[in-house]
């Protein structure tokens, strides 16, 4: 019994005095708490840089890196894993050697405007590298570096003025879920590497000169739940294949040069997007063709802009199936509908009484004809915006109009209309910009009707009223101002 107890006794011991020899053993290497050869690797990097500020990396001083500002050491190992120098005011010309860093996880020198880096080595164990703003252009090796980082899942290079250099034959990064390369002068198609990163949920290619048509290779990157191509020079049809990407939320396609109908990838009523799409942004671009019949099951949308193409055809009835729409469509929760287009769409819309939340109304430069509809005044009740400039509208004004209690802009240039001003828009402060000219009875080319409430127009209103000034009406009706009394403040006509 006693003999056990000492040796129970002599064990504990043992194992006590073998703890201290190795915490004295991992203390000979980083000196209680940062590793030798990691707070060189940073000091000579702090020794490459201009600092541009007397208060940036004051604390980068002594031996324990693991107490400097900005610097996040493990616990345990007081191994360097994460350096944080965004909005550090440094600057230099510098070659970003890192490799000593071995376990570094987190890099962020972005924001740091004066910063150039001409040669890139970092270390393997990397997760997250941000290097926005950081100046690149002269680093041949950008896209080498990267590709050795088998375990990065974030990386942010937009603004690094990166150009297409070299190849990479075979891809490392396995792991990579963000990749943002906006901002840069690639001036080259969309390399099909990035067609291999099958792991990818968010990719950022925009304001980045890319050209050429976009691979059918897209719909490989199934993971995708965000896709942002806009403000390019990308051109030719969508492929079929997005319609494969069932994860994707978002869609951003703005700003091209994109041509063909759209039904293509979004006319299959079995293709998995329409379960998962709720941004779709096709706005500028040079679709054609009409709307696809099944848009009504994309029951996740909420924002679908598609002005400033050349759509034709009717406005789906469908479209008032999805009941999540914020920005176009035909539901209660709507709050802005535009469908400008300078080819237009020849029928009126099908969709009529179901927008009860409407604030604005923007069916300007299209081809629409007829009458005014009358259920625009018995329907929308909170419309504060009507712009139907551009059109071939004719007929008069529909008394209807005068249920818009919350009006603040009508626009009705650039149409066909004549007739008389409706005695409820009375009350107008009538302007006419031409001398000798009467008020009552005259020739109009302009008609401009909003209501200041406080002058609390908000941008988009003050948006639209610049707009409205553009555009002068083509037909000269003449039309007699019949003044009775109600609540509008403002009635501009100009000759």
């Amino acid at each position: 019994m006693g003999t056990s107890a000492v040796t129970v006794v002599e064990i504990l011991a043992i194992l006590v005095l073998l703890q201290s020899a190795l915490f004295c053993c991992s203390g000979a290497n980083f000196n209680g708490s940062c590793i030798k050869i990691e707070r060189e690797a940073l000091v000579k990097f702090k020794t490459s840089l201009s600092i541009n500020s007397s208060d940036s990396l004051p604390s980068w001083e002594g031996d324990d890196c693991c107490r400097w500002e900005e610097v996040t050491c493990e616990n345990i190992t007081g191994h360097v894993v994460k350096l944080d120098l965004s909005w550090a005011s440094v600057q230099g010309k510098v070659s970003l050697h890192l490799g000593n860093l071995s376990n570094l996880q987190y890099l962020d020198l972005s924001s740091n405007n004066g910063l150039a880096i001409d040669s890139l080595h970092f270390p393997s164990s990397l997760k997250y590298l941000n290097m926005r703003s950081v100046l690149l252009d002269k680093c041949d090796n950008w896209l080498q570096s990267i590709n050795m980082l088998p375990f990065l899942l974030e990386s942010d290079l937009s603004s690094c003025g990166l150009s297409i250099t070299g190849h990479v034959s075979h891809v490392n990064l396995t792991s990579l879920e963000v990749l943002t390369l906006s901002w840069n002068n690639f001036n080259s198609t969309i390399p099909n590497w990035l067609f291999n990163i099958t792991n990818l949920q968010h990719l950022d290619l925009s304001y980045s000169a890319f050209r050429g048509s976009l691979s059918t290779e897209m719909g490989n990157l199934n993971s995708l739940a965000f896709l942002d191509l806009s403000y390019n020079s990308l051109e030719g049809k969508i492929p079929k294949t997005l319609n494969k990407l069932c994860n994707l939320s978002e869609l951003h396609l703005e700003s091209n040069k994109f041509s063909g109908e759209i039904s293509g990838p979004f006319g299959n009523s079995s293709s998995c997007i329409q379960n998962s799409l709720e941004n779709l942004n096709l706005f500028n671009n040079s679709f054609s063709g009409s709307l696809p019949n099944n848009l009504g099951q994309f029951k996740c949308l909420k924002y679908l802009l598609l002005s400033r193409n050349s759509f034709c055809g009717p406005i789906p009835v469908s479209i008032g199936q999805l009941y999540n729409l914020d920005v176009f469509g035909n539901l209660p929760n709507l709050r802005e509908f535009n469908t400008s287009s300078e080819a237009g769409i020849p029928d009126p819309m099908a969709i009529s009484r179901q927008l009860e939340s409407l604030e604005t109304l923007d069916l300007s430069m299209n081809a629409f004809d007829g009458f005014i509809p009358s259920w625009i005044g018995e329907s929308l009740s909170l419309l504060k915006v009507l712009n139907v400039h551009s059109n071939k509208f004719e007929g008069e004004i529909p008394l209807q109009l005068c249920s818009l209690a919350s009006l603040q802009i009508l626009n009705l240039a650039n149409n066909m209309m004549t007739g008389t001003i409706p005695t409820c828009f009375g009350g107008f402060t009538a302007i006419v910009m031409h001398e000798n000219r009467g008020l009552w009875d005259y020739q109009v080319s302009y008609i401009l009707m909003f209501i200041l409430k406080k002058i609390a127009m908000d941008s988009r209103l003050l948006e639209t009223a610049a707009d409205v000034e553009q555009n002068l009406n083509k037909a000269q009706p003449r039309i007699r101002w019949s003044p009775s009394s109600p609540r509008h403040e403002m009635f501009w006509i100009v000759q």
